[in-house]
Order: C-alpha cells, then sequence, then structure tokens
C-alpha cells in the first residue's frame, strides 16, 4: 500500500488537503467449487459440492480525497467538507464465495460489492444566540456495485450463480443514497471551573443523563460550547435528527434475472430519526 497527501492552510480561517492512496492484495481467500461437475462428471463421485477455501484472490484499489475546512474560532463557526472517489476491483467476493465458473476464473474480475465509487460529506457548525449551537451534517454517496446473475444453473456446475454471457462480476449499480442530519443544543453550568491541573483532568468525565428516543444518534460531543466550557458543573439539552428528511434510500437489490424483483430494491436504510436528551459533566 501506497499513500502520498498534500495540505496547506491558505489563512487562519481556509485551509485544504489532498490525498491519494493505491492498495494491492495478494493471496486472498476465496471459495472454489473442487468437486463441481466437468462435462457432466464430479471428480469424485462419492461426493458433492466441496467448497474448498483458498488464497488465490488479489484485490486492487485507488482512492483520492479532497478535503476543505473553514474555520471562524473568535465565532465558533466550522465547516468541512471532503470527496472521495474509491476505485476498488477483486476478483473474489469472499472466502467462501463461488465463482460462476470453477474451472474458468478469468471472468471474475469486477468492482468490489457495496463500495460507492464517489461521496460527499460535509459538517456545518454555527452558534444562533448566547449558549446554543446547531449543527449540520450531509452526505451523499453514488450507487453500488451488485452482481447479476440468470437465477439457473446454466453451466451444469449444480450451483445457480451463472452470469448472463459477456457480463462481468458486480456490474449492477444502485441508486445513489443522501441522508441529512442535523443537532441543536443549549449550554449551560454552574460554578467556576478550576485551572488545569489544579483539580484533576480538566473537561471530563462527560455522561448522559437522560435520552428519548433510543441507544445511538445523540451527537455526544466532547465540548460543550456556548457559557458552560468554563464552568464547574456543565449541562447540555439537547435534539437531534439523523436522516431528518426521511429520505427513502433504497437497498439490497435484487441482481436474479429470473426473480420478479430483478434490479429492484428489497429493503431500505433507517428513516427519520430524533433524539432528545441531556448530559452533564464536572
Amino acid at each position: 500500500m501506497g499513500n502520498v497527501g498534500l495540505g496547506h492552510q491558505f489563512s487562519p480561517k481556509f485551509g485544504m488537503n489532498l490525498s491519494y492512496s493505491r492498495l494491492r492484495g495478494e493471496n486472498r481467500f476465496r471459495g472454489r467449487n473442487i468437486n463441481a461437475p466437468l462435462d457432466g462428471v464430479r471428480p469424485d463421485p462419492s461426493a458433492g459440492n466441496v467448497t474448498q477455501v483458498e488464497s488465490t484472490a488479489s484485490l486492487r484499489g485507488e482512492t483520492f480525497v479532497a478535503g476543505i475546512n473553514f474555520q471562524v474560532p473568535a465565532r465558533r463557526l466550522m465547516l468541512f467538507a471532503n470527496y472521495a472517489w474509491l476505485k476498488q476491483e477483486t476478483d473474489a467476493d469472499g472466502a467462501f464465495s463461488l465463482p460462476a465458473d470453477n474451472y474458468d476464473l478469468s471472468s471474475e474480475w469486477g468492482p468490489v460489492s457495496g463500495i460507492p465509487r464517489h461521496s460527499l460529506n460535509a459538517m456545518f457548525s454555527t452558534p444562533l444566540i448566547r449558549n446554543m449551537r446547531l449543527s449540520i451534517n450531509a452526505g451523499v454517496r453514488s450507487g453500488t456495485p451488485y452482481n447479476i446473475t440468470t437465477g439457473r444453473d446454466d453451466n451444469g456446475d449444480t450451483v445457480f450463480d451463472d452470469r448472463p454471457d459477456g457480463v462481468g462480476r458486480n456490474t449492477g449499480r444502485t441508486e445513489m443514497t443522501w441522508e441529512v442530519g442535523g443537532r441543536l443544543s443549549y449550554a449551560f453550568g454552574f460554578g467556576q471551573r478550576p485551572p488545569a491541573g489544579a483539580d484533576g483532568p480538566v473537561g471530563q468525565p462527560t455522561m448522559i443523563v437522560h435520552r428519548v428516543g433510543g441507544p445511538g444518534g445523540g451527537g455526544i460531543t466532547g465540548s460543550f460550547g456556548g457559557g458552560a466550557d468554563d464552568k464547574r458543573v456543565r449541562f447540555e439539552l439537547f435534539v437531534s435528527a439523523s436522516n431528518a428528511f426521511n429520505t427513502v434510500n433504497r437497498v439490497g437489490y435484487s441482481g436474479v434475472m429470473t426473480s420478479p424483483f430483478f434490479g429492484q430494491p428489497t429493503a431500505a436504510m433507517p428513516g427519520r430519526r430524533v433524539d432528545v436528551g441531556v448530559r452533564m459533566g464536572f
């Protein structure tokens, strides 16, 4: 694996970074049916399918990332954004995944399933009024590869994973997905905070006092912000949302051509979720 990066802070407020990496993997695990019928005859007629896990697969990958950051410390305003281009290709989907033709692996090279080629993420955080802060995050991802199969055992190896003629592995593409989330918080505190080192480490510990909406998704962060950071006892009231616009991000696309759901999604990523909570630090 090799990586090269470049970063520059153009001003105290604005900076940019670029990075490029290449990945090469050899002797990766793949599955192969070593007792698949050949011309209708199994090598060992007394046995059925025998999946051999062997280290004969390869992986190639390239990643390019460009990011920007904009900060105004005096106003506690922050903006971060990054774009990523990923190209990952391999000739096996895993240790127990079988190829379409167990005696000819030349057609197995293709994209890694579930990896988007393009992704864009951004985060913006700014104070609203005294002690109140708003943070917004958003992400967009291009469609991801999935495998297309005929749904039949065309080559007679007793495994129904054959692809149509001329169709490579993982050449199907899902729809793009996107999501917007946010967090609104109000911080306050009591008492004067001692100087660093005078009474143990500053900024510890932090604990959740109450949350509505289930575990996770609360957007807990290390800094209370507002007028609470210099207080001995600090509180924060917050409401956070993931997938705030309740976007339907479809997943689980069927690649089986004989299925009535061929080329269609069979599931969706989680919908809107809102968490309300309180946290305390001292």
